[in-house]
C-alpha cells in the first residue's frame, strides 16, 4: 500500500481485487490528466478514497505516470538540550524543512542541506530514515508528483534560527511536543502530520 496526497487529500492504493470505489469505476484504469480538476473535486468530497494498485510505487499508476517527477528531502530535527522540535512556518502554514534535491545529490545529503539553508544551523547528526510522502500539486501550469524523502536529525548546537525568507520561510522555531499538537496539528498539510505522526 502507499498514499499519494492529492491536492492535500489523502489516497491509498492498494493491491488486491476487492477494492471499489465510485472513483475507480468512473475514472480507471487510464486516468486522464486532462480530468485532473474533477478527480481532485470528488477526492476532496470523500473521507476516505482508496484505489487498486497497479505497481509497487506511486510511478507505476497511469494516472499519475502522467505527471513530472521530483525527488525532495527534509526531516525532523530533535534538539536535545531543549528537548524540542524544529518547526517553519511557510506562507501561513507550519511546515518542516525541506526541498527539492540537487542533481546527483542524496537524499541524505539533500535533507541536510535544506535544513541548514531554510533553519540556519549547521551542528546536525542524521540518526535514521523515517518515511517517504508523495503529493501532486500545480505549478505554472504543470502537474507534479513529488516524493520527499524525510529524516530524524538531533542537534546538540547553540546557533540562532534564521529562517530562510527568500523561500518564503517567516519562522523556525523550537516546540515541544505539547506545543506541536496544540499549534501545529490545527494548521499544516496532511502528508507533514503524518510525518510527525511517525515520531512524537
Amino acid at each position: 500500500m502507499y498514499k499519494v496526497f492529492i491536492e492535500n487529500h489523502p489516497v491509498c492504493f492498494e493491491k488486491g481485487t476487492n477494492i471499489s470505489s465510485f472513483l475507480f469505476d468512473k475514472y480507471a484504469p487510464i486516468l486522464k490528466l486532462e480530468d485532473y480538476g474533477e478527480f481532485c473535486s470528488e477526492v476532496a468530497s470523500c473521507s476516505e478514497v482508496k484505489l487498486p494498485a497497479n505497481g509497487n510505487s506511486p510511478k507505476d499508476e497511469t494516472f499519475l505516470s502522467n505527471f513530472n517527477f521530483v525527488e525532495a528531502a527534509g526531516g525532523i530535527v530533535f534538539y536535545n538540550e531543549l528537548q524540542k522540535y524544529l518547526i517553519i512556518e511557510r506562507l501561513g502554514k507550519f511546515d518542516l524543512p525541506k526541498g527539492k534535491l540537487e542533481k546527483s545529490e542524496s537524499p541524505e545529503l539533500g535533507a541536510t542541506r535544506e535544513i541548514e539553508e531554510e533553519c540556519g544551523i549547521k551542528q546536525l547528526s542524521l540518526e535514521r530514515k523515517i518515511c517517504d510522502t508523495y503529493h501532486t500539486y500545480n505549478l505554472y501550469g504543470g502537474h507534479f508528483l513529488k516524493k520527499t524523502h524525510w529524516y530524524f536529525f538531533n542537534y546538540d548546537g547553540n546557533e540562532k534560527l534564521t529562517p530562510q525568507t527568500e523561500e518564503d520561510i517567516t519562522a523556525a522555531i523550537w516546540m515541544d511536543e505539547n506545543e506541536i499538537r496544540k499549534h501545529v496539528f490545527s494548521n499544516t498539510y496532511k502528508s507533514i502530520l503524518d510525518v510527525l505522526n511517525s515520531v512524537i
